[in-house]
Parts: C-alpha cells; sequence; structure tokens
C-alpha cells in the first residue's frame, strides 16, 4: 500500500489504509444498526464458520481477567494486563491495531484459539478469549516462563573461524528430526550480530537481515499448536499482521532432513500458518527476496 494514501470517506491521510480511524468505526457503526433487529439493538459481530467454537463455560476472558487467573494459579502478582498482552502478541493470537488507537485485534491464531474483537466505549478495540484459552499449552508455558526465576546460563566456550563467524562448541548427543538439535552431527552454532547462536551460514545471514532492519524475531522458539503438536522454526517474526515464519530450507537430499522438511510444512498448512521458505538459491538475492516477502504482512524495510 502506498505510505501517503487517502481516507476514501473523508480523505484524511492515512497510513496506507482505505479509512481513516474515525471513518472505519464509523461504518462499522452503520453495518450494525443496519442489521439491527426490532428492539433496536445490533447483532453481536459473527464470525466465520471456520471460526466458530463451543465455550468451555464461564464466558469469555479480558486480558485483565487472565492476568487474574494466572497471577493466582502462578502466585505471581508481576502478572499483569499488560504482560499477558506481550505474551499473546509473541504467540502471535494478538496484533496491535492498524490504527493509532493504542488498541489490539486478534489475528487468524488467536481466532482459532477462541479470541473475538471488541471495542471499549471510546472506540479503542480490544480481545476477549473464550474461557478454555487457560488451558492452553502454549499460553500456560509462555507464562509459566515468565513466572520463573532468571538463572544464569553456563558459560559457552567460543571460538572464531577463519571467514571470522564465531561459533560455539557443543556435543552433538542427538541426530534426530526434532528441529533443536542437528540432524547431521555438527557440534558448532554460527554467532550472529545480535547474538542468537545458529546452525547454518545461511541461517546467519537471514538473522543479521532481520536484526539490521530491526524486524523483531526469535529463533528456533517452540510454537505449541492444537492437539498437543509443537513445531520449532528457524524464525518466527512479529509483524503487523501476527506472527510470520521463516524457514531455512538448507539440506535438502538428507533423508532425515526431507521427512522432517515434509513433516513441517504439512503444520504449517494444517495450521494455515504464515510461512516464507527460504532455500540456498534464494541467498544470493536475499536482502531483496526477504524485503519483498515480509512486505505482504506489512513490514516495511530499506530494501
Amino acid at each position: 500500500m502506498a505510505g501517503n494514501a487517502t481516507c476514501k470517506d473523508c480523505g484524511a491521510p492515512t497510513k496506507g489504509y482505505a479509512r481513516c480511524f474515525k471513518c472505519n468505526e464509523t461504518s462499522k457503526r452503520r453495518r450494525e444498526s443496519a442489521s439491527a433487529d426490532g428492539s433496536g439493538r445490533p447483532f453481536a459481530p459473527r464470525r466465520d464458520d471456520e471460526y466458530k467454537f463451543k465455550s468451555a463455560g464461564g464466558g469469555v476472558k479480558t486480558a485483565t481477567a487472565l492476568a487474574e487467573h494466572f497471577a493466582r494459579e502462578f502466585s505471581n502478582s508481576q502478572i499483569t494486563a499488560r504482560s499477558v498482552n506481550r505474551v499473546l502478541e509473541s504467540l502471535g493470537w494478538i496484533t496491535r491495531s492498524p490504527y493509532d488507537s493504542g488498541g489490539w485485534e486478534s489475528t487468524k491464531a488467536g481466532l482459532r484459539n477462541g479470541a473475538s474483537n471488541h471495542a471499549a466505549s471510546n472506540g479503542v478495540p480490544y480481545v476477549k478469549f473464550e474461557e478454555r484459552v487457560v488451558r492452553e499449552p502454549a499460553l500456560r508455558r509462555a507464562l509459566s516462563d515468565f513466572s520463573a526465576p532468571m538463572k544464569a546460563s553456563p558459560r559457552k566456550q567460543t571460538q572464531r573461524n577463519d571467514d571470522g563467524v564465531e561459533r560455539r562448541n557443543e556435543p552433538a548427543e542427538c541426530r534426530c528430526a526434532c528441529g533443536r538439535c542437528s540432524i547431521i552431527g555438527k557440534s558448532q552454532k554460527y554467532k550472529t550480530r545480535d547474538g542468537h547462536y545458529v546452525r547454518s551460514r545461511g541461517e546467519v545471514l537471514i538473522d543479521n537481515f532481520l536484526y539490521s532492519t530491526a524486524v523483531p524475531h526469535a529463533y528456533e522458539l517452540e510454537v505449541h499448536l492444537a492437539e498437543n503438536k509443537v513445531m520449532t522454526p528457524d524464525f518466527c517474526c512479529r509483524t503487523p499482521k501476527g506472527n510470520v515464519y521463516i524457514e531455512f530450507w538448507g539440506l535438502k537430499g538428507e533423508p532425515d532432513y526431507d521427512s522432517s522438511t515434509e513433516y513441517k510444512k504439512k503444520l504449517y498448512e494444517e495450521f494455515d500458518l504464515d510461512l516464507i521458505d527460504v532455500n540456498p538459491d534464494d541467498l544470493d538475492n536475499l536482502d531483496a527476496y526477504l524485503s519483498r516477502k515480509l512486505a505482504q504482512y506489512g513490514v516495511r524495510t530499506a530494501y
């Protein structure tokens, strides 16, 4: 979208959206009024069939209610509505409102986990969740980690190779396709500009690009899906349209690797997760390639 777009109703400048926030809220109220019943009260907005869920009982919960619930359960008064929103954002279940309203909107992943969009009396959007969300492993794990005391990590020995890339020596004990270990027995991780240790030079280039373009990202962050399925993508990026995942498929031809690749791609498709594929051929023009892909999710870079 062009950066100098204007509202199609009032002509005010917008950040690439069809309407400004004020006109968008007015349009929304008109649509709700048009569908009002005999009492004059508008029907509650309905979600598409694929996002309909049966509540687990007890109604819906705001971030404040979720914070109170987990603060009691984990005996941690530091869990607040703000911290819950940060965790929900990191999980890709909510995203900041595209308008300068200071509110939140649910993502596709949030809708799958029982989210619904609402607006306060002042027009600021916010999200509620069905009560079953308190039993979601991903949310419980994230808030449990938030509550756990910080522990000092043992210092790792590092060395710098001939091309100046710092690497950390670790024993290669696991050779499975779990995504958190080396399936070909490599014992080094390569250090990136922001301090991450990754498993290949291709991942170094990807991580350095995300760091240099100020794209919030995490490396090998566990993603808890429905049915107790867990996946570990190479990179998880936070974008204006929710979490986007980047996978570097750098070892095609290895039997274990190919089976892991096929399984992960099926998970991305099954759970409708946003994925950017990076192959070795893309590394020669990586900056332009990732800039073009991330632009589809509202990320603007200098390339």
